[in-house]
């Protein structure tokens, strides 16, 4: 989920971006569900957190793939305190894992997921 705009120009430049390598290198039906007013975001209470959201673990991921990609990998759009969260969810909207962000480089191991799905298998 991104809270995206796809009327903002960066945006939906992001976003054909976002669906264009995710469908090459993960042919999969997931899908990508924008919330531009960030409604679901608030649902889900996904923090908003500047000092979080460019302390040093985030600075120095952008000054090395500023170093490495230059200035192209390093496009910020929307607002730039706001925090990620992982979830998946299974069949009925089941909640199978939730992960909240410390900062942007902060994401849930995929070690994690498939232990997830794993158990999510083993219920049936």
């Amino acid at each position: 989920m991104s809270y995206s705009d796809p009327a903002r120009p960066l945006s939906r430049r992001w976003i054909e971006k976002w669906c264009q390598d995710f469908l090459a290198e993960t042919p999969s039906s997931a899908m990508l569900v924008l919330d531009p007013t960030k409604s679901v975001y608030q649902s889900w209470a996904i923090p908003s957190n500047v000092v979080a959201a460019w302390g040093l673990a985030n600075s120095w991921y952008y000054a090395k793939a500023f170093l490495t990609r230059g200035k192209r990998s390093i496009e910020i759009q929307g607002e730039a305190g706001q925090l990620g969260a992982d979830f998946l969810l299974g069949p009925g909207g089941i909640v199978k894992l939730v992960h909240y962000c410390k900062n942007p480089t902060d994401r849930v191991a995929v070690s994690k997921i498939l232990e997830a799905l794993r158990e999510y298998q083993s219920d049936k």
